[in-house]
């Protein structure tokens, strides 16, 4: 990117109810740590959110959050729902580049900002995938933050992403689909260092622009993946109920008389949903106990 190269950006993220927390931490963070003159629009597409949370993110300028036909719950990964948000991600990402015609990224909503990346991405091609060290990991690129620069060419290569979604025997059908399209050579394509601009380490230096708050073995639960110890000291000021743009206004206390966030202070301790306490319980037993607990409950374990 030319050191003059101030190129404005659209910005978008899926969010349901259960995934809420991530949003918090999501939005604050961003409006904290980005250079919005960079930023035309932060767009939020609406899988299942409440009014309360509707209102939070009301009170950001330049954000809009957009209706959708689902509402989704997300009681584990991989479940329907999951499958459902997911996937839904690179219909909306079509969506958001038809509107404005203007260069989008998609970023996962269980992401943490913490400094400005805008001035990395190389701009002069076409897309841009956050590509991964690990050789072991399930594939090569992975789906939490994708540029796309062209806008033109935006459309024949996510039909492309969306097509290849269908094939493959993955749980995980975006990251590998992705992949499988970037190995084709068929589009222009950049890499971004996972470490970078998706990371999911416990060792944050000021190389890290973006965290990633993956779910793995030990983490689990929407809590966990947030209230990691490395995390802390961000989540002291980015978990809250009460947006960053107001905090410290008379209007932080018109949110918080209306009884639709908590006191700064008093959101931080993690309290964990019915679906996360479900979710918790599963880890801990057998397959065969999650097998049948789940029959009982009406739900495949699949």
């Amino acid at each position: 990117m030319s050191a003059h190269d101030k190129t404005r950006f659209n910005l978008m993220t899926v969010l349901n109810g259960d995934y809420f927390d991530f949003g918090k931490v999501f939005v604050n963070s961003f409006y904290d740590n980005i250079d919005r003159s960079r930023v035309n629009k932060l767009y939020v597409y609406d899988t299942g959110l409440d009014d309360a949370a509707r209102r939070f993110l009301s009170a950001f300028p330049d954000l809009e959050v957009v209706g959708t036909h689902l509402n989704t719950r997300h009681l584990m990964l991989h479940d329907e729902d999951w499958r459902r948000n997911v996937y839904s991600k690179t219909a909306f990402l079509q969506q958001v580049v038809d509107r404005d015609r203007l260069p989008t990224i998609m970023v996962d909503s269980d992401c943490l900002f913490l400094r400005d990346f805008f001035d990395l991405i190389p701009t002069d091609r076409d897309f841009v995938a956050c590509r991964r060290r690990d050789v072991d990991a399930f594939s090569e690129y992975i789906a939490s933050f994708f540029v796309i620069n062209a806008v033109d060419r935006a459309a024949a290569m996510i039909q492309e992403w969306r097509d290849e979604m269908l094939y493959g025997t993955e749980n995980h059908k975006e990251s590998p689909a992705l992949t499988r399209v970037i190995a084709r050579g068929a589009h222009d394509f950049a890499d971004m260092d996972e470490d970078v601009i998706s990371y999911t380490g416990t060792q944050i230096d000021d190389s890290v622009k973006i965290v990633h708050m993956k779910s793995s073995a030990t983490l689990r639960t929407v809590a966990q993946r947030i209230h990691q110890p490395c995390l802390a000291e961000y989540n002291a000021r980015y978990f809250s109920d009460v947006p960053i743009v107001v905090r410290g206004t008379e209007r932080e206390a018109a949110f918080i008389d209306a009884g639709l966030a908590l006191p700064h202070a008093a959101a931080q301790a993690p309290v964990l949903s019915a679906a996360e306490r479900l979710a918790d319980q599963l880890s801990k037993v057998t397959p065969q106990q999650r097998a049948l607990l789940l029959k009982r409950l009406g739900r495949s374990s699949d």
